[in-house]
């Protein structure tokens, strides 16, 4: 039996906790910099149990017509780092513009007593920006 309107989303469900963040950028010249940014955060959801998750049926378990409950509450620690490299091009063919490419590579963890939400995940990223001016 698969109750319609339950949905695991996050954003349905308060949380409390805490965010915070360190950013460090370099500039080895006036075209080429790398920066470091790493993010941590804390959710304990208010209104969100843990609720158990058969991963073999890929299923919400449920028992006497609703859902089974492993914990009151969900908790999750998060955290993310960032590594970028940029190269900038000033007055790019001859234009009062600039060109810059961005390369970046992220990984993220999130530790969670719930299973559903407990993962990690990388990426790779290339950017390329370019200020049009006449």
């Amino acid at each position: 039996m698969e109750i319609e309107s339950f949905s695991p989303i996050d954003d349905y469900f308060g949380y409390e906790g805490s965010y915070w963040t360190a950013n460090l950028k370099f500039r080895f010249n006036s075209a080429f910099w790398t920066a470091v940014n790493y993010h941590h955060n804390y959710k304990k959801y208010v209104n969100r149990p843990v609720y158990q998750y058969d991963f073999d049926q890929q299923i919400w378990v449920i028992e006497n017509d609703d859902y089974v409950i492993l914990e009151s509450n969900r908790i999750d620690f998060n955290n993310r780092i960032e590594i970028s490299f940029g190269y900038s091009i000033t007055r790019f063919l001859n234009k009062a513009s600039n060109l810059e490419i961005v390369g970046s590579f992220a990984y993220r963890k999130n530790d969670s007593n719930d299973p559903y939400f407990d993962y990690d995940d990388k990426s790779v990223g290339l950017q390329l920006k370019y200020d049009l001016q006449w």
